[in-house]
């Protein structure tokens, strides 16, 4: 770490100082700030066990939970959402 709990510049800290500093880089684009690297994207395994944590956190917070009819029929509201966006 450097002085006051910063990161250095141009390393990966998570502020605007840091993307500021990737994006300055010669050779770098504004991408670096708006794309995640595949090392921070989590996997299956991680997206399910945080889903099944915000399922249990809803349950005792507010009893939400949904039969799996319930589900397919949010899922496919999604679905129908999203591609509802993506056309032009």
């Amino acid at each position: 770490m450097h002085r006051r709990g910063r990161p250095p510049p141009g390393t990966r800290g998570g502020t605007a100082r840091g993307g500021f500093a990737r994006v300055s880089r010669p050779g770098a684009n504004g991408r670096s700030l708006t794309v995640p690297d595949a090392n921070t994207s989590p996997t299956p395994a991680v997206r399910v066990a945080r889903a099944e944590q915000a399922r249990a956190a809803l349950r005792a917070w507010n009893g939400y939970d949904p039969s799996p009819a319930d589900e397919a029929g949010l899922d496919a509201e999604l679905d129908r959402r999203l591609a509802q966006a993506r056309q032009p």
